[in-house]
């Protein structure tokens, strides 16, 4: 990541979240207008199945989005879990339209994205 990449990154952080062990930073199937960077600690990607067994499907450290798809999605499948104690930093999808729009000005325009 460039250091104008990283500059718009830190600059969009709307607040930093603390999150305890097993406490839920994204909920599955909720609709959310913002993407979630970890900062410190460990998160994880779950569902739960049918018998209730918890099945994993990734693991998040700090300085990965746990959820930037949900910036097309809207929504997870999955919930995203505080593994051990989280700080998280919460970015708008609209900071995402601004910072993709800047650097990636064609892949932008082929999401329809006019942030400037």
């Amino acid at each position: 990541m460039s250091d104008e990449e990283q500059s718009l990154l830190v600059g969009s952080v709307l607040r930093v979240q603390s999150f305890a062990p097993a406490e839920t930073i994204v909920p599955a199937e909720v609709s959310v207008n913002f993407s979630s960077v970890i900062l410190q600690g460990m998160s994880s990607r779950q569902k739960v199945l049918e018998n209730g067994a918890r099945q994993i499907t990734a693991f998040h450290l700090a300085g990965d989005f746990c959820d930037l798809h949900t910036y097309v999605l809207k929504t997870l499948p999955d919930s995203v879990v505080a593994m051990t104690a989280c700080e998280v930093a919460i970015v708008p999808h609209t900071e995402l339209d601004r910072i993709f729009s800047r650097i990636l000005p064609r892949g932008a325009a082929v999401l329809g994205i006019d942030a400037y």
